[in-house]
């Protein structure tokens, strides 16, 4: 237990911590004292770098909690998040590389709705039917387009409140996950917000670090397929209200960051973007956790088997 313990913290959490961070600080950490101008010029061509570190960082979660083998595809719903990983770069590096912003849209939004698609379908067709299973995936790829294009259109100069919030977002659908009995896949959650902890510090390092155009692609289709299996494979299904009160974070968050930009100084600014964000992902974890006190759940938070290794040879 104890050796697992280390395994999941050094591995899952640090690692992928070092791996965006001393990524992004040689990425950008070059460009320092360029100018804005020559930041943005410069980063144009850098755009592959971030999801591709985040992607590394991802294998080395997967690795710590055991998830990488020789399939991208298992049988076995909670094995599917290589798979899953996969998908997100290559949709991030098409909106990283393609000249045409639209079709970086249109594959942000593809890779939303396969992300959702390939954790419901094992619902399908005895408790989702055909049309239930096409409506999440149509709900997870229009998501995955507005939450990416929140991030992007209210851009801070400096990209260091962003991280911090969508750590605090992670950290809302930490909560659901757990609550909603997957307590096995939280660890997973965590090696992203250490992801995105070292990206934040690699902002402030070197004066401005932009995931746009790739980056927050990658983590938008990656938890994605993280909120499908807490809201419709858990043994508890967390109330609709929760899930959208922390999803909700990703749109105060950006009015957050557009009123911050009016504030007197950067601190004051950064601190009233983080409050925006955090409130309603505060009040929806809370509301999960409510309902998942309600109904008598083990406090350790140890999921069903039979819902976590649910397999397509189920149907």
């Amino acid at each position: 237990m104890g050796s697992d313990l280390y395994r999941i913290v050094l591995l899952g959490g640090l690692l992928p911590g070092l791996i965006v961070g001393v990524g992004l600080l040689l990425l950008f950490g070059l460009l320092r004292g360029e100018g804005r101008d020559g930041l943005r010029e410069h980063g144009r061509r850098l755009r592959w770098g971030a999801p591709l570190l985040f992607f590394l960082g991802y294998l080395a979660v997967q690795g710590a909690t055991g998830k990488i083998g020789p399939e991208l595809w298992s049988s076995s719903v909670g094995d599917r998040f290589l798979g899953l990983g996969a998908l997100g770069l290559a949709c991030a590096l098409l909106d990283a590389v393609s000249p045409w912003r639209l079709l970086g849209r249109l594959g942000t939004a593809i890779g939303g709705a396969l992300a959702t698609w390939m954790i419901v379908v094992v619902l399908h067709p005895h408790l989702l039917g055909t049309g239930d299973v096409v409506w999440w995936s149509v709900l997870g790829g229009v998501g995955c387009v507005l939450g990416v294009w929140l991030q992007e259109r209210f851009e801070t100069r400096r990209g260091v409140v962003e991280a911090a919030q969508a750590a605090l977002l992670v950290g809302g659908l930490m909560g659901l996950l757990y609550w909603s009995g997957q307590a096995p896949n939280v660890p997973e959650l965590g090696g992203i917000q250490g992801m995105l902890v070292a990206a934040g510090m690699a902002s402030v390092l070197t004066g401005g670090v932009s995931l746009a155009r790739g980056g927050w692609t990658f983590l938008a289709i990656v938890l994605a397929g993280y909120l499908a299996l807490a809201r419709t494979l858990g043994d508890i299904t967390p109330p609709d209200l929760a899930v959208a009160l922390v999803l909700a974070g990703v749109v105060t968050g950006a009015l957050g960051r557009w009123v911050g930009a009016r504030a007197r100084n950067a601190i004051l600014g950064g601190l009233i973007a983080l409050v925006f964000a955090a409130a309603p992902i505060g009040a929806g974890a809370f509301l999960a956790w409510r309902a998942y006190d309600s109904v008598g759940a083990d406090s350790d938070g140890d999921g069903d088997d039979d819902v976590y290794y649910y397999t397509d040879d189920d149907e």
